[in-house]
């Protein structure tokens, strides 16, 4: 089985390529639109960005961020089943402890994800907060601005602290246990 995965291994990668480029080629537009972005000269009075930032900037963060987070979800996948299912790093025993490459490569992936989430926590969420939709008005509320706001940024930080708990808990031999708890704990705030 491991050399099956080991075959494998090349023309599944040339197909994965080929999808992620042709995701990425349908984004064109954004990514033209930010390079070529001007000022309008007006800022919002809660962050202090021009409002350009929000037509041209933020789209081109959002997709680079979803462009990052699926193409490591597809690498999470991709590793675990072919590479470390066949191999013996990841089993069934008890108590559940991958092996010490597959240890440090999901802590490493599963810490990317968790700096992702703050990433578009505090680049994407909380500057969307001033373009949120509440019936009958547009734009940010009270409690986007006293609370919200807050709360983003503080999960932000927390998604932060999580990803180095899931590689701290890597380096001592606890990523189950450390991955666990801090998936469990941001699922339990947000």
């Amino acid at each position: 089985l491991a050399q099956l995965a080991d075959v494998l291994a090349l023309p599944a990668s040339i197909i994965l390529a080929i999808f992620m480029a042709m995701l990425a080629t349908g984004e064109w537009r954004t990514l033209a639109q930010f390079f070529y972005r001007t000022p309008f000269g007006f800022t919002d009075p809660v962050v202090g960005r021009d409002v350009c930032y929000y037509v041209f900037t933020l789209p081109a963060i959002d997709g680079a961020l979803d462009f990052a987070t699926f193409a490591i979800v597809v690498a999470l996948v991709a590793i675990v089943i072919p590479a470390y299912l066949p191999r013996g790093e990841i089993g069934a025993q008890y108590p559940f402890r991958p092996g010490v490459l597959a240890e440090a490569h999901l802590a490493m992936l599963g810490a990317l994800v968790l700096g992702l989430f703050g990433l578009r926590l505090l680049l994407v969420s909380v500057p969307s907060l001033l373009q949120a939709s509440h019936a009958p008005l547009q734009g940010a509320s009270y409690t986007d601005l006293h609370v919200r706001l807050a709360t983003f940024r503080i999960l932000g930080v927390l998604a932060f602290a999580g990803a180095g708990a899931v590689l701290w808990g890597a380096r001592r031999g606890r990523l189950v246990r450390n991955a666990s708890l801090t998936i469990a704990g941001y699922v339990g705030l947000t």
